[in-house]
């Protein structure tokens, strides 16, 4: 997948400020979206590293490729800008023991070995800068796409550098993550982008991972909670539902139970006897009855007078 011209353009400015380099500044911003995701501030992310810094492997065939694990440190305050000074630093110490075998960590941690995960860590973050030219004359080189079946680590993030344009490969567990996932993580990865460029000055839990789409569905699509309710009141609805079915069952607490007819006539009853004794619209009326059908029968028959409830605990002093 290309990431936008722009915005790898203006990736790079703000690394250039920063005394950075692209893949700082892709790590830091990597780390604040797993943060965010994974509500863990402390983790690490592996990145392969080539190997070849002495002078004297330099022209030997071969691979030479290192795994460095990086603990990433996100704070929960901070700017972004603050965090990719912290990532470089980190980057520094790591470059300075590139050269110790990643089995070595492993053996000198006594990471459990399981070959269900990765001893260190479960997400990667790679920057390929392209290859060499291999075109040799009289020969044509044709590069070959080859299929993967499977996933090295749990979550993995591929930049293809090729002079101004970056493609982004993830590459992902099946067993833990689907398509549409991790279309939702590539969408929240370029908003987050978008914001760092924009103001590198942002404090990080300010730095938006929600896309355009999937804001609008958490805060308008699925918050359309207006109904169209009854106009009538709740003791007019009971009355009607007398009406309609007055021996079905009402109202149950423990061995005592009221059909709507009855909740209905005891309630009627209760309204009478308060209007008698004054009760009229507006009026509030104090009720202390434990949790029992008169709890019902109490409280529709102050409404039916016209009153409020008050209703007080009876285990109150």
């Amino acid at each position: 997948m290309p990431m936008p011209p722009e915005l790898v353009r203006e990736l790079r400015a703000v690394a250039r400020n920063e005394g950075a380099t692209f893949f700082m500044t892709m790590l830091a911003a990597f780390e604040t979206l797993l943060a965010r995701f994974a509500r863990q501030d402390d983790f690490v992310v592996g990145t392969p590293f080539e190997g070849r810094g002495r002078t004297e492997v330099e022209d030997v065939i071969g691979v030479f490729i290192n795994t460095l694990p990086l603990r990433s440190d996100v704070p929960g305050a901070g700017t972004f800008r603050e965090l990719l000074r912290r990532v470089r630093r980190r980057m520094g110490d790591a470059i300075a023991h590139q050269d110790v075998p990643f089995e070595r960590i492993v053996q000198d941690l006594q990471a459990e070995r399981d070959h269900s995960r990765h001893p260190i860590f479960q997400v990667l973050l790679a920057v390929n800068q392209g290859g060499p030219d291999l075109s040799l004359p009289g020969l044509s080189v044709e590069e070959i796409e080859t299929a993967k079946t499977s996933a090295r680590v749990d979550l993995s993030l591929i930049l293809f550098e090729r002079e101004d344009d970056v493609d982004m490969v993830w590459e992902y567990s099946t067993d833990l993550f689907d398509a549409e996932t991790v279309e939702r993580l590539i969408a929240s990865f370029l908003k987050l982008l978008e914001a760092v460029v924009s103001d590198p000055s942002l404090e990080l839990p300010e730095l938006p991972v929600l896309a355009d789409a999937d804001r609008d569905k958490l805060l308008v699509e699925w918050n359309e909670t207006a109904r169209e309710y009854p106009s009538s009141t709740v003791q007019e609805l009971v009355a009607a539902q007398a009406r309609s079915t007055p021996d079905a069952v009402a109202v149950v607490a423990g061995e005592q139970q009221l059909t709507y007819l009855e909740l209905d006539k005891q309630a009627n009853q209760l309204a009478h006897r308060l209007a008698g004794l004054g009760v009229e619209r507006g009026s509030l009326v104090g009720i202390a009855v434990s949790r029992s059908t008169d709890l019902l029968v109490g409280l529709l028959g102050i409404l039916k007078s016209g009153g409020a409830y008050v209703p007080v605990d009876p285990t109150y002093p």
